[in-house]
């Protein structure tokens, strides 16, 4: 065996191939040809790390992806034996393999979440991922628009101190901030007095209101995001 096709002789750096037959036994799917770049290696245990390129990256399947979001384990690499890794010529930079993890990571975001983040990721299509005030300004964009102000809603997480408590109805008028640690902040009348409230904290009054969903659909991203 040449020394180019020993694995034990894999540095950093060094561009692979995952050898035919190759299972990932948590989701059985065929990683046969898939490519990367070593990122660690392990010699007294006989495994490195790999870093997939980005044609790897684009050709996962589906199911792939979104297993090990779920899972919370990365999709973007894995950890070999070096018997199952062959050396190999690149077929990218790691900046195109960069570009191919940002557009992935948009795209299976909140994919866990099944049909409700099917329309999160939606509504936060264009905005930057790394970026909760860019989440927090297309959210608000996004109810402004489609709320029907003013509405009922019911404070139904508990309240532990302030001058409206857990059960209380109150009235939606409008949007009135976003803040990074609670998030959007809605203008609501209670009694004769007007308060800034958490939308998370809220819940529309009428079920089979049209806002019922979409505010739903608002606190399960903030308790996710």
């Amino acid at each position: 065996m040449d020394d180019k096709d020993n694995p034990q002789s894999l540095d950093i750096g060094d561009v692979v191939k995952v050898r035919q037959g190759f299972e990932d036994p948590e989701t059985g799917v065929d990683m046969s040809g898939w490519y990367g770049r070593v990122t660690q290696r392990f010699p007294e245990a006989g495994t490195a790390m790999i870093a997939f390129d980005s044609q790897t990256l684009r050709q996962m399947p589906d199911h792939y992806i979104e297993t090990c979001v779920a899972d919370e384990c990365s999709w973007q690499a894995y950890g070999y034996e070096l018997t199952d890794l062959i050396k190999a010529v690149p077929r990218d930079t790691p900046a195109e393999v960069e570009t191919a993890v940002e557009e992935l990571e948009m795209k299976y975001i909140y994919s866990y979440l099944g049909e409700e983040g099917l329309e999160i990721r939606q509504i936060l299509r264009s905005v930057d991922p790394d970026d909760e005030m860019d989440h927090l300004v297309a959210w608000t964009d996004y109810l402004e628009e489609n709320l029907p102000f003013p509405f009922a809603a019911v404070v139904d997480e508990w309240q532990d101190r302030g001058p409206v408590p857990s059960g209380s109805r109150v009235r939606v008028h409008a949007i009135e901030d976003a803040d990074e640690h609670y998030g959007i902040i809605v203008k609501v009348r209670y009694g004769r007095k007007q308060y800034h409230f958490p939308l998370c904290e809220l819940a529309a009054a009428d079920e089979k209101s049209p806002g019922y969903h979409l505010i739903d659909l608002y606190r399960t991203w903030f308790a996710n995001r």
